[in-house]
């Protein structure tokens, strides 16, 4: 419960404890700071890691998809501070970390594409595409 106090308290996003969705759908609807970002990411990450351990009930499939989200998010948030590109750029990579994340974990390079095209929607069908 303390990791999830903490996270809310960092970022304002209930989702460490649960599914994360609605977290996930929140940081595409709106824009955070990087550390909001890395505070969620490493907050889904313990929780995950201490449900596992205690062999809660769960997987690792959306907490990994979650993770890489945020993550993704982070990359984004310090492109648009670094380099001359929009907002509009944290979306993409959030999409990028989430496939990325979750191909690399569990070497199935084109499972994540399908799985995050299903959870985003048809509005990242442009980008999921060019991720495989």
């Amino acid at each position: 419960a303390a990791v999830g106090i903490a996270v809310f308290w960092a970022t304002g996003l209930r989702g460490v404890w649960g599914v994360g969705m609605e977290s996930m759908q929140q940081a595409f609807n709106q824009q955070f700071q990087t550390l909001q970002y890395l505070a969620f990411a490493a907050g889904k990450l313990l929780a995950a890691a201490l449900a596992i351990s205690v062999r809660a009930p769960g997987d690792m499939l959306e907490p990994l998809l979650i993770v890489g989200g945020f993550m993704g998010g982070a990359v984004g948030r310090i492109l648009f501070l670094t380099t001359g590109l929009g907002e509009k750029v944290v979306n993409p990579c959030m999409v990028f970390g989430m496939v990325g994340l979750f191909a690399s974990c569990f070497r199935f390079p084109l499972v994540p594409v399908v799985i995050v095209l299903e959870l985003t929607g048809v509005d990242t069908y442009s980008l999921v595409l060019p991720s495989a």
